[in-house]
């Protein structure tokens, strides 16, 4: 199963392929094959490899290092310029160290020019194919470094410029901007400040919540509100009073609630599984199983015969009176007329068959 640079690398192979460089092994290296080469896993000083060594006209001129999609690119130039001075003295190389590195996952891709004059990385889109990098490395297409190189206001020449010109270019302008209108207390907010001469200067902020005023040369400035409300942030540029600066409006709103602690969530958790099975329950519950109903059972018919030994009778034919009793059970309706007719005779021909 490919690793994960592996399967990057997969991805990086044709985006430099499109770009016009072609891809070669350390194994079957041939510089005069083209006139950009991008060598894989190149051996470097130390027992160090480089995932792409970029060759121009035989000579190297930059680095690329792999990383697996997702890794982030930061902090990762170092490493790319680390291989940049590490380099095997079999190679030509047009500059020491190398003035060109990558860094890429595939998907995301960084770039660090290392003639600037103040070199960091930074985001592009694809690779530049080698006649660029050969062309950079000429001083008169650096234009970070003619920027950097630019005269003074007061250097500028005159003469062939009208009072307007003279006056636009010597009026600085500053910007001041923040990445967000709203925030709420206790988030952080980015301040950024831009000149319109391309210069770094000293600069003065005052974040308008009562907080310490900044002084600071850098161009992205972070600071958390510590109370709610609307504040004007302002700038002033320290090496230039004449310029009013510039300022922002922030407004402030509340803290964001705090979230329900850990326990909370186990608490509700529970209570949702036990009435989730009692309504499972009560929906699949069978209904109670009835006994059958008991067997008919005729009712009773009860003779009480009011007579004893001395009173009955003693012949077959004998003609008798009973005194009888005849007690039916509530449910009996049906023949209870035969009965009260015929009783006096079946009450005898009981007691005779009895005696």
């Amino acid at each position: 199963m490919p690793s994960p640079e592996e399967l990057a690398r997969e991805k990086i192979d044709p985006l430099l392929e499109d770009c016009g460089w072609l891809l070669q092994n350390r194994s079957t290296i041939n510089l005069s094959a083209s006139r950009g080469v991008a060598l894989r896993e190149a051996l470097l000083k130390g027992r160090d490899e480089a995932d792409y060594l970029l060759f121009v006209d035989g000579k190297a001129i930059g680095t690329k290092e792999a990383k697996p999609e997702g890794h982030t690119l930061i902090g990762v130039e170092e490493q790319s310029g680390k291989y940049g001075k590490n380099l095997l003295d079999v190679y030509g190389k047009w500059r020491d160290p190398l003035p060109f590195a990558y860094e890429s996952t595939g998907v995301e891709t960084q770039f660090t020019n290392r003639l600037d004059p103040d070199p960091k990385s930074r985001n592009v889109f694809a690779f530049h194919k080698f006649e660029t990098l050969l062309e950079w490395l000429q001083p008169e297409h650096q234009l970070n470094a003619r920027l950097a190189n630019l005269l003074n206001t007061d250097q500028m020449p005159t003469t062939n410029l009208w009072s307007a010109q003279i006056e636009a270019i010597r009026n600085l302008e500053v910007y001041l901007s923040a990445d967000a209108a709203q925030v709420r207390v206790g988030e952080s907010v980015i301040f950024s400040i831009s000149t319109n001469d391309g210069r770094t200067h000293e600069y003065r902020l005052n974040f308008g919540d009562q907080s310490p005023v900044v002084q600071t040369r850098k161009n992205r400035i972070p600071h958390t509100f510590k109370a709610r409300g609307n504040c004007t942030v302002s700038v002033t540029v320290l090496d230039d009073p004449s310029h009013p600066g510039d300022e922002v409006r922030i407004r402030i709103g509340p803290p964001r609630p705090p979230g329900l602690p850990s326990w909370t969530y186990v608490v509700v958790t529970l209570a949702a599984a036990v009435l989730f099975y009692k309504i499972l329950k009560r929906a699949t519950r069978r209904p109670p199983v009835r006994p059958p109903p008991p067997p008919h059972v005729p009712p009773l018919l009860t003779f009480h015969p009011h007579w004893d030994s001395s009173t009955a009778p003693t012949k077959r034919q004998e003609n008798i009176a009973v005194n009888y009793e005849l007690h039916f059970d509530p449910n009996v309706s049906k023949g209870r007329y035969q009965l009260e007719i015929r009783g006096p005779v079946l009450v005898t021909s009981m007691r005779r068959n009895n005696a």
